[in-house]
């Protein structure tokens, strides 16, 4: 969630093209970009149906209502921005919001990630409150640590230590290690460990099993182009399906109905399947229907077939200037 700080606009009407936040102003520069943002690139009732309120037809009022609703959202942070008990990173979110201007009237964009995505990723602010010391809100305390019941920080579980609420320390997994037992914080599985649903692994990797059975390793995610039966092989985070018979997508060879290999009529298992007498030749549903000594009753295979490059690949998406930032820096409703 990007959050923002307050303080209202008295500029010019001049159009706006990049903002610069400090501690105080962050809400007013939001306002800045998204009525740039919404006046150029936002149609009809567009505004009214993402924030659920009607905004001024002129810019600089815009900017008003703007920022009041930029404020509203994010009340917790500007009261925590306000007693110090959360800093605002000023550069990195000054390098966010300019990113995030409609540029050279493009208002729509198809690409795999935003063009703002890589410089907004890192935090645009960071709490100050170390464990043990006041809290409103899980905002206001320091990394890996957060707002308890008791309104003060606490620090997240570490290695081994009981994880009752589901969340550990960076790095570690809060897992179950046998029936009945306590969950506890682990370490996510390195590369060549063994992993299953209990035991993930680390980021850049994932847990390579093979069908049907239980457990596997944790190996390397692929890159763009290699091989893959599902989506979290990927470092792309997209698998580009394959097709079956029957039209569906499909990433593994399982996923489709199968087929007769001769016949070609559906079936789950080869006993769907035709079958002919070893000797004879003569059709049979079973080794009892067949009449010579010791002679089988050999079955069509049932073959399931994902047909297509089953490959990892980047995956584009609409990038929409007037809807993306408003709905990242407003949050809530």
């Amino acid at each position: 969630m990007i959050l923002g700080g307050i303080g209202c606009s008295d500029d010019d009407d001049v159009v706006v093209t990049e903002v610069k936040v400090t501690q105080d102003t962050f809400c007013t520069e939001v306002a800045k970009l998204l009525c740039r943002n919404m006046f150029a690139c936002c149609t009809g009732n567009e505004i009214e149906d993402i924030l659920g309120i009607t905004i001024s037809t002129e810019e600089k009022a815009c900017q008003h209502d703007m920022e009041l609703v930029c404020e509203d959202r994010n009340y917790e942070l500007l009261d925590a921005v306000v007693r110090g008990t959360v800093t605002v990173h000023e550069q990195v979110a000054t390098d966010c919001l300019n990113a995030m201007f409609v540029k050279d009237g493009r208002c729509f964009l198809n690409r795999p990630e935003a063009p703002w995505a890589e410089v907004c990723k890192e935090g645009l602010y960071e709490g100050n409150q170390a464990p043990d010391q006041p809290c409103f809100a899980s905002i206001e305390c320091k990394a890996d640590s957060y707002c308890a019941g008791n309104q003060k920080c606490k620090a997240l579980p570490k290695k081994d230590e009981k994880c009752p609420d589901g969340h550990c320390a960076t790095g570690l997994s809060c897992q179950q290690p046998g029936a009945g037992g306590d969950r506890v914080c682990t370490e996510l599985r390195k590369k060549d460990e063994t992993c299953n649903v209990s035991m993930p692994c680390q980021a850049g990797l994932y847990c390579d099993i093979n069908s049907g059975e239980a457990e596997g390793k944790c190996a390397p995610q692929k890159k763009k182009d290699e091989a893959c039966s599902a989506s979290n092989q990927c470092d792309t985070g997209y698998c580009v399906p394959g097709t079956c018979s029957d039209g569906r997508e499909c990433t593994r060879d399982e996923q489709c109905p199968g087929k007769c290999a001769e016949s070609q009529e559906e079936c789950f298992s080869a006993l769907q399947c035709p079958g002919k007498c070893s000797v004879s030749g003569d059709a049979c549903t079973s080794p009892l229907t067949c009449t010579g000594t010791e002679e089988t009753c050999d079955r069509e295979e049932c073959v399931t077939r994902c047909e297509g490059d089953r490959v990892c690949a980047e995956q584009p998406r609409k990038i929409d200037y007037c809807s993306d930032p408003m709905q990242l820096l407003l949050p809530g409703g």
